[in-house]
């Protein structure tokens, strides 16, 4: 699967979902055409998921193993919202 990487940058750099803590990072060398962003749990050291673009400005949407895919929209006031697809 390909993805198009977009020039967007991401300037939120934490999320709560399901009750932990997940920072937002850059891979620092994008490689097999994974998305530039991801979560990773830094306390528990967990990858979560990539942040796949959806083509909406600060829209993104991330699937959890077993659990389903979500979509993660950041506001221009530093808040976010997490909905269940």
């Amino acid at each position: 699967m390909t993805y198009k990487q977009s020039e967007e940058k991401i300037t939120f750099k934490k999320i709560i979902f399901r009750g932990s803590t997940f920072s937002i990072l850059e891979r620092k060398h994008l490689k097999d055409n994974k998305p530039k962003y991801y979560l990773f749990n830094i306390e528990n050291k967990y990858y979560l998921s990539s942040l796949y673009e959806t083509g909406e400005n600060n829209t993104y949407y991330f699937d959890v193993r077993d659990d389903g895919k979500y979509l993660l929209k950041f506001n221009e006031d530093g808040t976010y919202k997490i909905e269940e697809l």
